[in-house]
């Protein structure tokens, strides 16, 4: 046999066989992804994230806000977007722990958009989603329900920076949106903007796909808490049910502790305090295992609360000392408010009133600081009126101990702290803004009035770094070493406020606040004396006095209009002027005298004898719907005849306009008179839709005191001239306004509130683009220029879209943010414009932006006016102010002249004055 030359058959199949599996190792490498490298720039911003981390832990606050800051341009610089995203969630988060909140809620928005860019393509679509919903809702002034609920919310924090950024794009994405997402809804959540919370929890969690089960719990968590801080509570179980349903094996309980708490809080809130112990207890425990000392702060202050509704004082007194004395290390606000408020709670029940004012000025101390570390009207009012149960408890104390000490003074101390706050916030910061030259508007502002803030960054050549969610405020500056100094930020010109300021005049405080069961008056003679009054009138049984007699005196008819039950306007059959004198109903003779008895003769003897000093009325409540001139007393005297009057929101903001120095008087009046405008067929107001008519009685009153004023100081603009256009970009060189229009008071949204002036569209307005301005086709005076139009025009992302309109409607919001008056009167002569949403700042709605704007003086109506009487009183008022300036004296003398031919309170004693007298 002849040898076989042939390889054995078994080593060959050996050898294919190691021969696949190395082509299959080798196939295999190349398909799993590469180890991520990261690039010099990454590299540098670790570094730098690394070392503010590392002055973080010595508290070098503005060391590590430089070092996030540097690392945040050079992310920029090379449009790393996700990497910039981070950054700014890193920023927000220090600025938020620092208890900047509203340059913290800045600084998130930043980073959502960061994600938005076109580098993310697809990806950016949750994220553009949220943001354009954000755009369409703004923040609303939020009364409270009950005692406020500090939460413990679940945080978008960034543990390990390279890990986040070494994932894949789409999962890095993904999770900067879901940190983002959190801590945007928490930053809304604490001002109690419930809307925007729960939207942003909700496109989170759409974000967050399974199996990432983790995100989804800590968002039912954020979930139940915003509707437990809603008083949601059944809403809140189901949120809460999911999250312990829905926890996986493997999930440590530690992680749990946040929905635990609110758990037990749910359970309080309800009356079930047992069930409360309980879940608190189990939750505290956990906050101790995960060395989470500022939660557990907030654990201990959550369980002492529920003691304390429980009645057991002693119980909730140790564990409100426990949470604060853990609280010296950790500084956290939350607990502070908390704490400090339910042991003075505690104390108050306990008898024992000295400790419970100290704890109650604690308590107020720390809701002042959280207050101050918001930007906007809305939010520093919804916060401080959320606390309004804790206010009344502080109320009663500081009333129990001055009367204990026979010093009213101590207890009048108390309320100013507490009301007209925020006005004297916004009040300043208006003050210290830089202005526009008078005659000029933002082009991208006249064609895109609601996107024109990020159109700033296109025509400065920048590119938009972030959202502009509609606000009330400007937003807050971004200079960040100048928020940690607490410097001026950089950019805003300030006016000279300390060498252009005079002394206030002498004045009379005659200030109220209302009590669920009594009303605490007081009067602050102009030598600083304090006298009080408590009277025992419940405060529901006030406001349906103050009602009453609003329709006694049949204030129900608009001017020149009726409501119909559709919210229609039809025009108002003519009344005759036998009918206008008709008796006064005997219903208001009785209802006026019973609220002069119980409002003003406690303290007429401590009001001035000398009929033409000055009273400053400080209402509350309701009583800022109530005419106080038209009150009788027994011999039938009105007492608008016996002092000049005038209205403020609190001593504080009227100091602040007192002590500006008065820039014009009735010798050197500069006028915008606008009469009767064109009337749009109908319009939106107040979440109806209106039908308006002509008003030609105020036209005619508009030309009157035109007339009066002389042509060397009006300017007259009716019908097609009267346009919100003009008066927008010039209102600044004016020294009176008068609006003789239309007007409606929205209290449920009173930044909408507003007068109606002339809409112009294109066939109304001529462009002339080579100087810049526009102006009206039917009036060529005062010409607007629009700033930049040439570059806007052309620029192929804006003048294609652009509409060549104007609107005619001019809302209170505008007015905050848009109007910066020097003038020495304004005049609402127009239906509803004193009215709108009360709280302890006022009455929110077009007095509160005028004042805002700066207008030292302005009169406002309470409720809707006669068209002739109107034009009677308007004319006797302006002649007043002509004779002497004091407008105060003016309104006083034009209500007595009035009531001669109309004796009826409903036409004379509508119009109030706010601000200064003389």
């Amino acid at each position: 046999m002849k040898p076989n030359n042939q390889p054995p058959r078994k080593p060959r199949l050996f050898v294919a066989l190691v021969m696949a599996i190395l082509l299959l190792l080798t196939a295999s490498r190349a398909a799993a992804p590469r180890p991520f490298v990261d690039t010099p720039t990454r590299e540098r911003i670790y570094a730098m994230v690394d070392s503010a981390q590392t002055v973080l832990e010595r508290r070098e606050l503005k060391a590590a806000a430089r070092l996030y800051q540097s690392a945040l341009e050079l992310a920029k610089s090379q449009k790393d977007y996700l990497a910039a995203a981070a950054l700014q969630n890193l920023l927000g988060d220090l600025l938020e722990r620092s208890e900047r909140y509203q340059e913290a809620l800045r600084q998130y928005e930043f980073g959502l958009g960061s994600l938005q860019t076109k580098q993310a393509g697809q990806l950016a679509a949750p994220v553009g989603e949220i943001i354009s919903q954000l755009r369409g809702m703004e923040k609303i002034y939020r009364g409270g329900r009950g005692a406020p609920v500090s939460a413990d919310l679940y945080r978008g924090e960034i543990a390990d920076l390279r890990k986040l950024l070494r994932q894949d794009k789409a999962n890095a994405h993904q999770e900067l949106a879901i940190l983002l997402m959190i801590n945007t809804g928490n930053m809304y959540l604490q001002q109690y903007q419930f809307r925007q919370a729960d939207s942003l929890y909700a496109q989170a969690l759409r974000v967050a796909r399974a199996p990432q089960t983790r995100w989804r719990q800590q968002l039912w968590a954020n979930l139940a808490w915003s509707a437990i801080k809603n008083r949601q509570f059944e809403q809140a179980g189901v949120w809460l049910d999911s999250v312990l349903l829905n926890m996986p094996v493997s999930s440590p309980p530690v992680e749990l502790r946040r929905a635990l708490l609110a758990v037990g809080v749910t359970w309080r809130e309800q009356g079930s305090y047992n069930k409360a112990v309980g879940y608190l207890q189990h939750a505290l425990s956990l906050y101790k295992t995960a060395n989470d000392a500022r939660g557990e702060c907030r654990a201990w202050a959550h369980l002492a609360t529920t003691y304390l509704y429980a009645n057991d004082l002693r119980n909730a007194e140790k564990n409100y000392l426990t949470a604060l004395q853990l609280n010296q290390n950790v500084q956290d606000d939350e607990t502070g408010w908390h704490a400090n408020g339910g042991l003075a709670k505690c104390y108050h029940r306990l008898g024992e009133l000295e400790q419970a004012a100290r704890y109650y000025e604690r308590y107020l101390k720390r809701v002042e600081q959280i207050g101050e570390s918001w930007g906007t009207d809305q939010g520093k009012i919804t916060i401080l009126q959320n606390h309004e149960e804790i206010f009344q408890d502080y109320v009663e104390v500081a009333l129990e101990v001055a009367e204990k000490k026979r010093n009213f003074a101590l207890a009048r101390n108390a309320i100013e702290r507490i009301r007209g706050r925020a006005l004297s916030d916004l009040q300043a910061f208006q003050q210290q803004q830089s202005q526009e030259q008078a005659g000029h508007l933002p082009v991208g502002y006249f064609f895109f009035r609601e996107q024109w803030r990020d159109l700033q960054f296109k025509f400065s050549g920048g590119v938009r770094s972030g959202l502009d969610v509609r606000q009330t405020a400007p937003n807050v500056p971004s200079n960040l070493s100048n928020v940690f100094s607490g410097a001026v930020p950089s950019g805003v010109g300030l006016v000279a406020l300390e060498t252009d300021t005079v002394m206030p005049p002498p004045v009379t405080f005659l200030e109220y606040f209302v009590l669920p069961e009594r009303i605490v008056i007081f009067v602050k003679s102009r030598d600083g004396t304090v006298h009080g009054a408590l009277v025992p009138i419940k405060a529901d049984s006030l406001r349906d006095l103050v009602a009453d007699y609003g329709r006694a005196i049949d204030i129900d008819a608009p001017r020149g209009m009726k409501f119909t039950r559709d919210v229609e306007l039809v025009p108002e059959k003519e009344d005759t002027i036998a009918a206008k004198r008709s008796p006064t109903a005997v219903g208001e003779h009785e209802i006026s005298r019973q609220l002069f008895q119980q409002l003003l003769a406690p303290v007429t003897s401590f009001l001035p004898a000398e009929p033409q000093h000055v009273v400053v009325i400080v209402p509350h409540q309701s009583l800022w719907q109530l005419p106080f001139a038209a009150l009788r007393n027994a011999e039938n005297r009105f007492f608008g005849e016996a002092h000049v009057l005038t209205y403020a929101a609190s001593e504080s903001s009227w100091r602040r306009g007192a002590r500006q120095r008065r820039q014009a008087d009735h010798r050197n009046i500069r006028a915008w008179i606008a009469g009767n405008p064109k009337m749009p067929a109908s319009l939106p107001a107040c979440g109806n839709t209106v039908t308006v008519s002509s008003l030609p009685g105020a036209q005619q009153e508009a030309k009157e005191i035109a007339r009066l004023l002389g042509k060397n100081a009006a300017e007259l603009f009716i019908g097609n001239q009267a346009d919100r256009l003009r008066l927008e970009a010039w209102h600044a060189d004016f020294s009176v306004l008068h609006f003789a229009t239309h007007g409606f008071a929205c209290s449920n949204d009173p930044l909408s509130s507003f007068i109606v002036l002339t809409a112009l569209n294109a066939g109304q307005l001529r462009l002339d683009k080579n100087a810049e301005t526009i102006s009206s086709a039917a009036d060529a005076r005062f010409r607007v220029t629009l700033d930049s139009l040439q570059k806007f025009l052309a620029n192929p992302e804006t003048s294609g879209m652009a509409e060549l309109f104007y609107p005619g409607v001019l809302e209170a919001r505008t007015i905050i943010t848009r109007f910066h008056l020097k003038a020495d009167l304004v005049t609402l002569s127009a239906c509803q414009t004193g009215l709108g949403q009360l709280s302890n700042e006022g009455n929110i709605g077009l007095s509160r932006a005028f004042l805002a704007a700066g207008a030292r003086s302005f009169v406002v109506s309470l409720w809707s006016v006669d068209d002739e009487a109107t034009k009677d009183f308007m004319l006797a008022f302006y002649q007043e102010y002509l004779r002497h300036g004091n407008k105060g004296l003016a309104l006083q003398n034009a209500m007595q002249r009035t009531r001669q031919r109309y004796p009826e309170p409903k036409y004379w004693a509508a119009f109030t004055l706010m601000g200064m007298a003389e």
